[in-house]
């Protein structure tokens, strides 16, 4: 009989063309982490695959290894599969349906039923658990690798990734000790308009960030290291925003000479009517299989910069902006993020085409690396405008709350601040931000947010730009002499200097 079941079960893992690890309890059964070495299904051999780990009706990760025309080779999700449970790995196709690539079963629980030990020390019921309590890859203590949480990019090895941002010498002496260490190197970038180069690296649980720069520091590399954060839109009907900035109702102020916009942000709609004749330069920092955010963010904040107008809209602040947009968003789950590495390469290539001022609508932790890229940017005299962030929190998001970036929160047609707006001693001005009429698709819709209100301190700062040139200084002592003052007298920590105000067109 015992013969008889391992035949069986040899069978079973043949029919589900999965190859368990080293690892697993059972001939078969997987763990999560684990390579599965499956036959390529016709409907594969001559596609891409686009492939996902189904468990009760769930979709989780699905990393492809390698693909010919007779085997795949796919990495598990690390953290997410429950134990004793059966899933498929499906391939989505385009249109959302799923065909099925492969099935296999979760082994089970190693502590017998027992409870399975979380991030932090939390435990969560072993047999049974929910996705997200599953196996835990453990570090060469045993310990559990502490996962990426959904601020963060997920290394392979399910704990974060790390981002290292130095010179080529220092960062190649990094990356030899690293190496040394067990730490992976996963990607090398080269940041060449701001002088540095960028790594991301998986510690794979050998140590912690606190220890890597510990380690750093003792042989004198110099090199600023950090979490890979992603961020978030910093987005949430009237026209009632030119009155508010000391313009005529529905007209912005055409700009005397070409002013150079960037904006880090999603996909830009260069063909929708409220961007007709609005010149758009754009690239992509997204990774080859990452799925790009929607159209809607981004195109509404390049109309409100320098849109023309339509029928149903009012035309931008700045008409004549010249716009150059970087598409660093991507979708994650139901929500767009963009990567720190995507915002690094989108600064750098900001830098490289000159650009006078960039709109950074998004928001999240600090981060010693981004900071230290904020910084270089400031010094190569790019204007930096961000939004404080829609948390409803004292405490305003990076990289607004930078002292190289102008924060800019969000108040409504009654110069009462947004409800979800953030706020801090970092917030230099207000500006409109509730209830606005933006585009989406061919029509419009309202939309509210911090983001939208940073659009419109971009749009005035372009019209100082292109009329008098001034350096960040001078222009934020002008803008701050001319805003109107808004809470308590002076600044404070709500409104900044307050409402930001146009100068008469000239």
């Amino acid at each position: 009989m015992k013969r008889l079941a391992l035949a069986l079960a040899l069978i079973a893992i043949t029919l589900f063309g999965v190859a368990p690890s080293a690892q697993a309890q059972q001939g078969n059964c997987v763990l999560p982490g684990d390579i599965l070495d499956v036959p390529t299904p016709g409907f594969l051999r001559n596609a891409t695959p686009n492939l996902r780990t189904r468990v009760s009706g769930t979709l989780l990760p699905a990393t492809l290894i390698s693909h010919t025309t007779s085997r795949l080779r796919i990495r598990l999700p690390s953290i997410g599969l429950p134990y004793s449970v059966q899933f498929h790995v499906v391939h989505v196709e385009p249109n959302g349906s799923t065909k099925v690539v492969a099935t296999a079963r979760v082994c089970d629980d190693p502590n017998g039923g027992g409870s399975v030990t979380g991030p932090g020390g939390g435990a969560g019921s072993g047999r049974g658990a929910g996705l997200g309590q599953g196996f835990f890859l453990r570090t060469p203590n045993g310990q559990p690798v502490i996962r990426a949480t959904r601020n963060e990019v997920a290394a392979p090895s399910g704990g974060p990734e790390y981002l290292l941002i130095g010179s080529s010498a220092e960062m190649a002496r990094a990356q030899t000790m690293m190496s040394r260490e067990g730490v992976s190197i996963l990607r090398n970038t080269s940041l060449g308009a701001l002088g540095a180069r960028m790594s991301a690296v998986d510690l794979n649980g050998r140590m912690s960030l606190a220890e890597l720069r510990s380690r750093l520091a003792r042989q004198r590399i110099s090199v600023i290291v950090d979490k890979h954060s992603v961020y978030g839109a910093a987005k949430g009907r009237t026209t009632y925003a030119n009155r508010l900035l000391g313009l005529a109702p529905d007209t912005g102020c055409k700009l005397n000479r070409p002013v150079r916009v960037g904006v880090i942000d999603g996909p830009v709609d260069t063909s929708n009517p409220a961007l007709r004749g609005v010149s758009v330069k754009s690239t992509s920092v997204l990774f080859p299989r990452d799925r790009t955010g929607s159209v809607d963010h981004a195109t509404g904040i390049v109309a409100l910069i320098s849109g023309l107008g339509t029928d149903k809209l009012p035309q931008g602040i700045s008409p004549g902006a010249e716009i150059f947009s970087v598409v660093a968003f991507a979708r994650n789950g139901g929500r767009s993020v963009a990567r720190l590495e995507s915002i690094a390469l989108g600064l750098n290539w900001m830098v490289e085409n000159n650009v006078d001022i960039v709109n950074m609508s998004l928001a999240g932790p600090k981060n010693d690396s981004l900071e230290d890229i904020v910084k270089t940017v400031a010094r190569k005299g790019l204007i930096m405008v961000a939004a404080t962030g829609n948390g409803g929190r004292t405490a305003v998001a990076y990289p607004a709350s930078d002292p190289n970036v102008i924060a800019v929160t969000a108040v409504d047609a009654r110069e009462r601040l947004y409800k979800h707006a953030n706020g801090g001693p970092e917030v230099d001005f207000s500006a409109p931000g509730v209830d606005l009429l933006l585009p989406r698709g061919r029509g419009t819709t309202f939309a509210s947010g911090t983001s939208y209100a940073a659009a419109f301190a971009t749009a005035i700062i372009a019209q100082e730009v292109a009329r008098s040139g001034l350096r960040k200084q001078q222009l934020l002592n002008t803008l701050r002499q001319r805003s109107r003052d808004l809470g308590r007298p002076g600044r404070d920590s709500r409104f900044g200097w307050g409402l930001i105000q146009a100068d008469s067109c000239k």
